[in-house]
């Protein structure tokens, strides 16, 4: 929902909302909060206001700590490596974090959780564009193929792929760029010239584009514009991935 386009009228139906029974839960979501609107204003004079913040995908240290923290609320006894595992197996999905811990939670039947029972319970199969770029800048032609196939036998639109990877990789060559140019910037500096809205990002990226030369960003950010234009003038998701090799015949070569 958007609460800027709630307007006179949206706010005159919420003028009810003193008059529910105390038994109705009504729930609004959005994206965004401007707590300046008066349709808010109003909303959070009878209700709470409940934040949900997603962890980034590419922290993988955030969501370790968030399912031992999620865990030991279930009073679960859970192996560090277990931990680990699932970070990558579920990644930042919250909500099947905690099903997938309680289903873990009956087969332990109050035993430590362990690495080999997570595997063959959790499934790692939540691929995610973000994983694909990953692989792309390493140069991992076959979990390139493995992981393009399974985003797309989930119906991903194809270019909403093609551009998280564009995303991710225009982001690759500015902090490439950045650091090539010799300056003394701090990491406030670098991350606003790049774009980049949490500075503490930047740590990990520095590492991910370490061995990587800018020539080769730039050209792969090169072939993933050619593909966009593509796909857009009609051809078939079949040229991704042709492209995508190319990309990691590229990073192989640094």
């Amino acid at each position: 929902m958007r609460f800027k386009h709630f307007g006179e009228l949206g706010l005159e139906l919420l003028q009810i909302l003193p008059q529910l029974p105390t038994t109705t839960h009504l729930v609004f979501t959005a994206a965004v909060i401007d707590k300046r609107l008066k349709a808010v204003k109003h909303l959070l004079q009878f209700g709470k206001l409940l934040e949900f913040n997603l962890i980034p995908p590419w922290r993988t240290d955030l969501i370790e700590s968030a399912i031992a923290t999620t865990a030991k609320q279930m009073n679960l006894s859970i192996a560090r490596d277990a931990v680990s595992y699932l970070a990558v197996a579920i990644g930042n999905d919250s909500a099947r974090m905690v099903c997938e811990l309680e289903k873990l939670a009956i087969y332990a039947a109050g035993a430590r959780i362990t690495k080999e029972a997570a595997f063959a319970l959790v499934a790692a199969t939540k691929a995610s564009s973000f994983q694909l770029a990953e692989a792309l800048l390493k140069g991992q032609a076959l979990a390139t193929i493995k992981l393009l196939d399974e985003l797309l036998s989930r119906a991903e639109f194809p270019l909403a792929i093609i551009a998280t990877l564009q995303t991710q990789f225009k982001t690759w060559l500015w902090v490439k760029a950045t650091l090539n140019s010799g300056g003394k910037l701090s990491d406030s500096e670098i991350a606003s010239i790049c774009g980049i809205s949490n500075p503490k990002r930047l740590y990990f990226l520095k590492q991910e584009v370490k061995e990587v030369s800018a020539n080769c960003l730039s050209r792969s950010l090169s072939i993933l514009f050619d593909l966009e234009i593509a796909l857009k003038t009609g051809d078939k998701p079949d040229s991704i991935l042709p492209a995508l090799l190319g990309i990691t015949q590229l990073t192989q070569l640094k």
